[in-house]
Parts: C-alpha cells; structure tokens; sequence
C-alpha cells in the first residue's frame, strides 16, 4: 500500500537565504534522512523570467538540503514545447546549481518512452517546486500544472 502525505506551507520571503529554505522544509517534513529524493522545478521555458521558472537559487538550497541528508537527489524535467530540459537546465544555470550541491539533473525527454520511469521511480520523496502563475493553456498554473512536465510526451500539449 502506498502512503502518501502532503502537506503545503505557503511563506513570503523577501530574499532568498538557505536557513529559511531549511526551516521550511523542516516545517513540512520534520528531520528524517531518505534514500532517494527526486524534485521537479518548474523549467518551462529556457530563459530565466522571473515569476516563470523556478529560480536557480531555490534549486540550488532544496538540493543542498537534501543532499546532506540523503544518498542520492535528482532533479527531474521534460521537454517543454519550445526548448529541450537540457537547454533549460544549461541557460537557467539549474545544472551547475545541482552538480554544485551533489546532485545530478536527468531529462526524462531524453529516456522516454523505454526506461523515463526508471528515473523517477522507485523514491522516498518526491519535492515539487511549482511557480504560481497565469498561463495560455491554464488560467492559473501551480503544483498540478507543474505535474504535466512530468510526461516527456511532447503530444502532452495536444
């Protein structure tokens, strides 16, 4: 039986600092160590537009976090409908951020449609770092619209 458990804290910050990113985390999952954490930043566009993408920073601390506690971290995108996860995790700097803090970055693009749930599955947590916004195709885009780039089928847009 799967047992699944979410929980959402929502906290203005005015600026980024690793302390607050892990009093939050710890808010939300007390201390526990894991296995393998996966986490989904929103990379939907390979340019940095603030209030579009998930900023490299908060990338940067969530990986950091999880790296000192935990054996492996992966930062998990697609494809998005203009530019491939590579070049998103290139241009935003995601890629450095993450091999910086001991992780690593995986396009599922990239392993669709053989093995792509290899790289997500099996896990002990999986973190998604939405970005709250307006959207062409979604009035309003959060958590579950970040889900979508979860499938590397470019079809998904259809």
């Amino acid at each position: 039986m799967i047992n699944i458990k979410s929980r959402v804290i929502v906290q203005h910050i005015n600026e980024f600092k690793y302390s607050d990113v892990e009093g939050l985390i710890e808010r939300v999952i007390g201390k526990k160590t894991f296995d393998r954490v996966v986490i989904k930043p929103n990379l939907c566009f390979f340019e940095r537009i603030p209030g579009a993408t998930t900023s490299p920073e908060l990338v940067r601390y969530v990986t950091r976090y999880f790296s000192k506690i935990s054996k492996e971290v992966v930062v998990v995108e697609s494809d998005a409908l203009l530019n491939t996860a590579d070049e998103a995790f290139d241009n935003l700097g995601i890629r450095n951020v993450v091999v910086e803090e001991r992780g690593k970055v995986i396009n599922l693009s990239s392993h669709y449609p053989n093995d792509y749930l290899n790289y997500i599955l099996p896990h002990d947590l999986f973190v998604n770092l939405p970005v709250l916004k307006t959207h062409e195709f979604a009035l309003v885009t959060g958590a579950m619209k970040n889900m979508f780039g979860m499938e590397p089928d470019k079809k998904r847009i259809k």
